[in-house]
């Protein structure tokens, strides 16, 4: 049986190669690590601004881990 709560967030912030600051879609602020799929394959990058899916407990609203399936990735904007 499958508990986490699954959501959308955008990077807000990457605090190092695994962590991120990501803002959900109800507003909060949270940390996020990568799955352990995408930490063995590290041909990708994760840019501020990306829309990324979330996964978190539902013990513990704070930490999140963002999951690379079913993906669809788009560009972030640039602002100039």
């Amino acid at each position: 049986m499958n508990n986490l709560c699954k959501s959308k967030g955008i990077i807000l912030e990457i605090i190092d190669l695994f962590s991120f600051k990501v803002k959900l879609e109800d507003e909060t602020v949270i940390n996020a690590t990568i799955s352990g799929k995408m930490k063995m394959n590290l041909d990708f990058e994760i840019y501020v601004g990306e829309e990324v899916p979330v996964d978190m407990s539902p013990y513990d609203r704070t930490r999140g881990r963002i999951n690379f399936r079913h993906w669809e990735r788009t560009a972030p904007e640039i602002s100039r």
